[in-house]
């Protein structure tokens, strides 16, 4: 059996969303890197600025941000570039509900969103042309996962997509899901971002925004990691340019882990043959939420209580929590989409760990997409 590994990508579109950013803010009188100040709502009040550019670390984006890597490793093989009958007109950015209600279906204190993997594909898998890969992928996902196909439909414009598509076969394309749409979740943050905020993209009905916070640089918790389970993603988000990122990037990679891993599970069964890290980047998400968490709460006590002022960031980091565990249940029935995932899980589930997610949202959370 095969294994793909993780491999560094290129930073090309998440330069030129940064870019954007950068312009954005300039139009509205404010520098990037600046300090962002609101109250404890967060609701925006007013943006100082001072020669430092870095006062008490409360930023809306640092002066040394890292460009945006997005994460996983690229498939090799023909990629085509998606076909005219899918790139109509249909999708549009969706602005986001100020509250986080899960579908009626699900249980109360619950997350849960559409997901059926076991919804028939035969028909288009047989059908298969490379040259009109997303025909394959877009129809699984609008048939098993609906808030993939609705995330691909509004960044469909974006000429990356195609890049993280491995068209060879329906089993390669199957399993660059991942990396298609760990990459389109990036590309929709950033591309949604402005003013100081940052957007998610978690369903078609629920694109929540949160200002654009640094707090500290994540490379902080690499001395906390308590050995190398996470080691790949540690030289890759915990050093050098990476390193410097803060708060919301943090949160914005479990983000994009989650939907990469939503992604190949939904196309699990033609996955199968080669094994991917796709519950390995989720889980390793977590515990780097978990242990920046604790590193904020015990060494920058006074931010970390801005940060849980912070009520959509409260709101956004609960729900991104329970959905990833969603996905983590939903891909239990594929042993192929995990290598080392247990060993991180471990460390996650560790009640100390744990803890400090309940502590920061407010609520006890747990190893479940469901509330104890």
């Amino acid at each position: 059996m095969t294994r793909r590994q993780p491999r560094a990508r290129s930073r090309g579109p998440y330069a030129r969303a940064c870019g954007l950013i950068a312009t954005v803010c300039a139009l509205a009188a404010c520098k990037v890197g600046g300090r962002l100040d609101h109250d404890l709502t967060g609701i925006h009040e007013e943006r100082e600025r001072d020669s430092s550019g870095r006062d008490d670390g409360w930023d809306d984006e640092p002066d040394d941000a890292p460009s945006r890597d997005a994460g996983p490793s690229t498939a090799d093989g023909s990629r085509g570039g998606p076909s005219d009958a899918s790139a109509d007109d249909d999708a549009g950015g969706m602005r986001a509900p100020p509250s986080m209600p899960p579908p009626s279906t699900a249980p109360r204190d619950c997350y849960a969103e559409a997901f059926d993997r076991d919804a028939p594909v035969g028909d288009l898998v047989s059908a298969y042309e490379p040259e009109r890969w997303d025909a394959l992928l877009l129809g699984v996902l609008e048939r098993r996962w609906p808030a993939g196909r609705a995330l691909l439909r509004d960044m469909w414009g974006d000429p990356d997509i195609a890049r993280w598509a491995d068209a060879s076969s329906p089993e390669a394309l199957a399993r660059s899901s991942m990396d298609v749409v760990h990459d389109a979740t990036h590309g929709w943050g950033y591309g949604h971002a402005s003013e100081g905020r940052f957007a998610f993209f978690v369903r078609e009905d629920l694109t929540p925004d949160a200002p654009w916070i640094h707090v500290f640089a994540r490379s902080e918790i690499a001395e906390m990691l308590p050995d190398d389970a996470t080691d790949g993603y540690a030289v890759r988000y915990l050093t050098g340019e990476q390193g410097a990122a803060g708060f919301t990037e943090v949160v914005d990679e479990l983000h994009a882990y989650t939907g990469g891993l939503a992604a190949v599970t939904a196309a699990g069964d033609l996955a199968a043959g080669e094994r991917v890290r796709a519950r390995d980047g989720v889980q390793a998400s977590l515990l780097f939420l978990e242990l920046y968490l604790r590193r904020a709460r015990e060494v920058y006590p006074e931010l970390y209580a801005r940060m849980r002022g912070e009520t959509e960031y409260v709101e956004i980091v609960r729900v991104i929590w329970q959905r990833a565990h969603f996905f983590l249940e939903a891909s239990a029935r594929y042993d192929e989409l995990g290598e080392s995932d247990d060993a991180i899980a471990a460390h996650v589930a560790r009640p100390g760990n744990v803890a400090e997610v309940s502590m920061f949202v407010g609520r006890t959370v747990a190893i479940s997409s469901c509330l104890p």
